[in-house]
């Protein structure tokens, strides 16, 4: 273990390296590959933890933690993880499973009474459900001037919210839902007893040695921690706080946090949990269809990707007000990167997939090719229906591209540009997003998915 100050070398800061070896010649590649991916996309500072054969063997922290400030970041630095939140809400629900308080395999109104619109059931909606995006829970915002924050609020905003339809029948489609997190959340308050976040703290902060790990922002504004920067402004970790949105997104920690919870599951769940409860996290649950032919699936609050480079990884990003997240395990190698970037300007992934690829010798070998021929496409043509949010939803194929028109919306044959597989890219009102074509039983395209509603096929 080395210490490093930061210091003035070759016109900029020197990494802050609190542990291993910064002339590590595969470890200084990767922190060189960040400094530039900072540079090139103005980001003022990140932080990087590596763990090798199932153990912390780098951290480092970069730049500043605010535009325009000189104050660094280091490994210990706190950042808003957002959605890397997931994992650990996932961990202490099987942690409540191991202690037979809860059974993932009941429906969600066996534990709390969950409101839906009158012709929806709430009870044909698995914990199970929640914790793999295959709810239907509508995936919606929730305002932050209207939203408490403590004990049992879960319970109290749902109670006085308008009850909610499904966006979809339960199961049919994998369709990212934050809210159906948020009921996960209630649900982990309700059976254990206690506040979500000692619930969470007990089970899962301090048997994986997350030291720092916090939901509280009071405490995380007070220490040491990087404001999230967008274009024009900065914020503070206690900008957006809710009690319904600190279970999918609410977790503020370092690189260290995270790379001991890395350890925590690449040792079969070490003190914090059993090697099933490991095992049921790590397996797939429902084809994202994000990538072609089954390639990433969705476990228990964690990405599953078999077809990135001959490797079998776990992932996860975040993204918050300013803030940039991103988690990668190989558990066959031991292997697991995590960075985080106070800036809303570029994706963390890159830097994780960089230091998989240059730690597992992977640079040279060709990225996966994700896209279909356009010829393939007119299998998505055709009319759907969301009665809920978009309305009426006409797909055409001319051959050669892919539209879609939206009367609701004012959309008139706007461009879809392939992704992966049967996920496209597409901008409503100024903003990018995802449409996944999601198939039926029968393997056709049945569904037209997005975070904002979903159109069966008519």
């Amino acid at each position: 273990m080395a210490l490093v100050g930061a210091s003035r070398c070759g016109g900029k800061e020197a990494p802050i390296v609190t542990v291993g070896d910064p002339n590590d010649p595969l470890f200084a590649s990767v922190l060189a590959y960040i400094e530039h991916d900072m540079g090139h996309n103005a980001i003022p500072g990140g932080a990087v933890a590596i763990v090798l054969n199932g153990k912390l063997a780098f951290a480092a922290g970069l730049g500043t933690k605010q535009r325009g400030m000189s104050d660094p970041v280091t490994p210990s630095t706190l950042f808003r993880v957002a959605s890397m939140s997931k994992m650990v809400l996932s961990a202490a629900a099987m942690k409540l499973v191991e202690e037979r308080k809860l059974d993932v395999s009941q429906p969600v109104t066996s534990y709390v009474p969950f409101p839906l619109q009158a012709g929806f059931d709430p009870s044909t909606i698995t914990v199970q459900n929640l914790l793999t995006h295959t709810s239907g829970i509508p995936d919606i915002g929730v305002a932050s001037t209207i939203c408490p924050v403590g004990p049992g609020q879960s319970a109290a905003w749902y109670a006085t919210h308008t009850p909610l339809p499904l966006w979809s029948p339960p199961n049919a489609v994998w369709d990212y839902s934050n809210q159906g997190f948020s009921v996960a959340g209630w649900i982990i308050e309700q059976v254990s007893g206690q506040s979500f976040e000692d619930a969470v703290g007990s089970r899962v902060f301090g048997p994986a040695g997350m030291t720092t790990a916090t939901y509280d922002t009071v405490a995380a504004t007070a220490g040491d921690h990087a404001l999230g920067q967008t274009t024009s402004e900065s914020y503070q970790p206690d900008a957006y706080d809710c009690a319904i949105t600190r279970p999918p997104a609410g977790v503020i920690a370092s690189v260290i946090d995270y790379a001991h919870f890395a350890e925590t599951l690449l040792a079969s769940g070490g003190t914090m949990l059993s090697p099933a409860s490991v095992t049921a996290m790590e397996t797939t649950h429902v084809d994202t269809d994000q990538l072609p032919e089954g390639q990433e699936g969705y476990g228990y609050g964690l990405d599953v990707i078999d077809g990135y480079k001959g490797q079998h990884v776990l992932s996860h990003t975040g993204e918050d007000l300013g803030y940039r997240s991103a988690f990668v395990m190989v558990p066959t190698s031991g292997f697991a990167a995590v960075v985080f970037y106070n800036s809303e300007s570029r994706n963390a992934i890159h830097a994780a997939e960089r230091a998989l690829d240059t730690f597992l010798g992977l640079l040279d070998v060709p990225a996966p090719v994700y896209t279909t021929p356009a010829s393939t496409w007119g299998k998505y043509a055709g009319q759907y229906l969301d009665p809920i949010v978009i309305g009426p939803i006409e797909v055409d194929f001319d051959g050669s591209s892919l539209t879609w028109s939206a009367p609701n919306f004012a959309i008139d044959h706007m461009p879809l540009v392939q992704s992966a597989g049967d996920a496209f890219t597409t901008t409503v009102n100024g903003a990018s997003g995802t449409v996944t074509f999601y198939p039926g039983a029968d393997g056709s395209p049945q569904w037209f998915v997005t975070r904002d509603g979903v159109g069966a096929r008519q």
